[in-house]
């Protein structure tokens, strides 16, 4: 419990945002499925029709769950502004194409209970006293043995090969 305590910011879920995309190679195309949406038509099947992502047209665009780290800095600085229902007003340029772009949801970020996450905590501060006594167990082995180096040997081992 003192550890969790004491590393608290470790234990966060940072807020992550669920919305549904459309990926075109072309912004104009983008735009005009845009205006079809904000006339109207059904984002699910827009995507399914048009969007270059594989990953997602099948699900009607939906990208699921993401954290602002997982995004392109500019797009999640778009989405993580935007209110749920939102279909932000303007195509989205990234390094993959245009992205037509409508936020589902919010799940805001918060601190796990120790409860919550208590054999996660004792894991890591177990973790963390084994890394530390390592190299004082090395030291003490140093100390109490005997190292002899039988050079005529060393031509005998076979090394791996050097990584490339």
């Amino acid at each position: 419990k003192e550890f969790y305590e004491s590393h608290k910011s470790d234990f966060r879920v940072p807020e992550k945002r669920r919305f549904r995309h459309i990926l075109l190679k072309e912004e104009k195309l983008a735009r005009d499925i845009l205006k079809r949406l904000q006339s109207g038509a059904k984002f699910e099947t827009e995507a399914g029709t048009h969007s270059k992502d594989q990953g997602s047209a099948g699900s009607g665009g939906d990208v699921g769950w993401r954290e602002a780290a997982e995004l392109p800095p500019d797009f999640s600085k778009v989405l993580f502004s935007m209110k749920p229902g939102d279909l932000h007003p303007r195509p989205l340029k990234t390094d993959f194409g245009w992205h037509v772009v409508r936020l589902e949801a919010i799940a805001p970020g918060k601190l796990l209970g120790y409860d919550e996450i208590k054999e996660e905590v004792r894991m890591r501060l177990l973790n963390e006293r084994r890394i530390d006594a390592i190299p004082e167990m090395a030291r003490r082995l140093k100390e109490k043995s005997v190292i002899k180096i039988y050079d005529e040997r060393l031509q005998d081992i076979e090394l791996p090969p050097a990584p490339k």
